[in-house]
């Protein structure tokens, strides 16, 4: 719903092509560690082509942040067809000419299928991502050292409680 005076010219964008699909999504694996099979220029042109038609190119760079999150899940260390695969089945596009694709071929979407990506499950949410490990596990560090450098500081005396040797 649209109030007048607001939004008075609509511009529509609609997705990329196959070929700027193609360069997105070659792009970002460019920037992981992501096998030669992958990578392959013919392989990803179909890829782009057939399997993310619809897609945006945010839609596009999900799909490549999901592979990622399932190689590293599944403990290998490259990005491979398999897990573009999918990722494309687990990141739907959400564009309404996917939307239109669907209904054109008698599939009505489901509201899941509106959704980006999926939730993380309980077990994700328990280990930290590596990332947070390491400003954890800094700040602790830190947080010792300086409680070390208080207790150094002051005499040991006044600070009978601790029972520090002598």
């Amino acid at each position: 719903m649209r109030r007048a005076g607001r939004f008075d010219v609509t511009i529509h964008v609609p997705p990329p092509d196959a070929e700027a699909r193609r360069a997105i999504l070659q792009l970002e694996l460019s920037k992981r560690s992501t096998s030669k099979r992958a990578l392959e220029p013919h392989w990803l042109e179909v890829f782009a082509k057939e399997k993310l038609e619809g897609y945006t190119g945010a839609e596009v760079v999900a799909v490549v942040q999901m592979a990622a999150e399932l190689t590293r899940e599944s403990q290998e260390a490259e990005i491979d067809r398999q897990h573009l695969l999918s990722a494309c089945e687990r990141v739907p596009p959400c564009t309404l000419e996917q939307c239109q694709v669907h209904l054109q071929h008698g599939v009505p979407p489901s509201p899941l299928s509106l959704l980006p990506s999926p939730p993380p499950s309980p077990a994700d949410s328990l280990w930290p991502s590596p990332r947070q490990y390491f400003v954890i596990s800094s700040v602790l560090i830190v947080l010792f050292a300086l409680v070390w450098q208080l207790i150094m500081h002051f005499d040991v005396d006044t600070f009978h409680w601790l029972h520090l040797p002598q």
